[in-house]
């Protein structure tokens, strides 16, 4: 590896940096090159590159990779196998990225998600709703709020740590009584964002009527939870059709769970 004297470091480093990220991890075990990636924490580096995009919206990557290639097929591969063809390929893949493979032999869709070095799937809430890991938590770093609303039909969660401004939301929840609707509001780079109180009125075990009840029985307990949720370092949000308004949803167990508090 006499090559690797020759060139400075920092060209090395920018060499590194084009490839992807598994195969800087096996650089990363290369005798010569062990220092140079983990002093310089390019596989971090790497992860991170172009995050969030210029456009500040994620990519969507359908499943028709290629003509030659079928969702059934896809679905056969594993994660490693994926993301090689999708270098093979020349996606333009970035942190954050989102990959539908097309439905599979059970009519389950599987939508992926890219950390930057590998691919991850989604977990669903309900087996209907995906989520994106709180490991892409938003609101604390430069990454936009709506950095996946535009596929919110296959996204509908994000973590949010809403920390610098969670006095902001906790002192300004407010009670609508013409539209009974509680709701607070929070200012970002000048843009004033919307969280609504959602009392999810349809419960899959518990019933509508009942969960339209307690909705009306326990107004109060509902606002009290829907601050305590506020309160918390990170809040799962769910996007709805207005980008400057988002839910956070609360469910007839979150009501159980606190009767003996109130």
């Amino acid at each position: 590896m006499e090559l690797f004297y020759i060139l400075p470091e920092e060209i090395w480093i920018e060499i590194i940096l084009m490839l992807p990220c598994q195969k800087i991890i096996e650089i990363c075990e290369i005798v010569e090159f062990k220092e140079l990636c983990y002093k310089n924490n390019l596989i971090e580096l790497r992860k991170m590159k172009d995050y969030p995009r210029n456009t500040r919206y994620c990519k969507f990557h359908e499943h028709t990779f290629s003509d030659n290639i079928y969702p059934e097929t896809l679905h056969k591969k594993s994660m490693n196998e994926i993301a090689n063809l999708l270098y093979e390929l020349n996606f333009d893949l970035v942190r954050g990225d989102i990959i539908n493979l097309g439905h599979d032999e059970t009519g389950i869709n599987k939508i992926l998600i890219f950390d930057g070095c590998n691919l991850k799937y989604l977990y669903y809430i309900d087996g209907e709703y995906s989520v994106i890991p709180q490991e892409f938590i938003i609101l604390n770093n430069n990454i936009p709020i709506n950095y996946w609303y535009k596929h919110r039909d296959y996204i509908c969660y994000i973590s949010i740590d809403h920390s610098y401004v969670r006095k902001e939301c906790i002192s300004n929840v407010i009670y609508n009584k013409e539209k009974d609707l509680v709701f607070t509001n929070f200012y970002l780079n000048n843009i004033n964002y919307v969280i609504k109180c959602v009392y999810d009125e349809y419960d899959l075990y518990y019933g509508y009527n009942e969960c339209k009840k307690d909705k009306k029985n326990n107004r109060n307990k509902i606002i009290k939870i829907f601050i305590n949720k506020l309160s918390e370092n990170i809040l799962l949000i769910k996007y709805s059709k207005n980008k400057l308004v988002l839910k956070l949803e609360l469910k007839h167990d979150d009501l159980e769970s606190s009767d003996e508090e109130y």
